[in-house]
């Protein structure tokens, strides 16, 4: 095996990996209850929001400022591992454009 697959499966690689699908459950719970209970709670609508920075993968760039209304099929966050896109809650009216 090469010297990144024993990383990997040392106890040091398995406590990342342990942490990051931890923090990837914690977020997508978080923002599947968003989406569940954001219409009761009187939220308009979901802004994607990515870092805007160098880091920010193919992936997740295409999605940046795109509105969702309240109740509409949204992407699921995160992505994948190690992704820090989030969601803006829009409480106001929203002029709402082509998306």
């Amino acid at each position: 095996m090469s010297e990144v697959g024993d990383y990997w499966l040392s106890d040091e690689g398995l406590a990342i990996r342990a942490s990051e699908f931890a923090r990837f459950l914690t977020v997508r719970t978080f923002n599947n209850a968003l989406q569940m209970f954001g219409r009761e709670a009187g939220v308009k609508g979901f802004l994607y929001r990515t870092m805007l920075d160098n880091r920010v993968c193919d992936f997740c760039s295409p999605y940046e400022a795109r509105h969702y209304r309240a109740g509409q099929f949204m992407k699921f966050l995160p992505q994948h591992f190690l992704c820090r896109c989030g969601y803006d809650i829009l409480v106001e009216e929203y002029t709402w454009g082509i998306f």
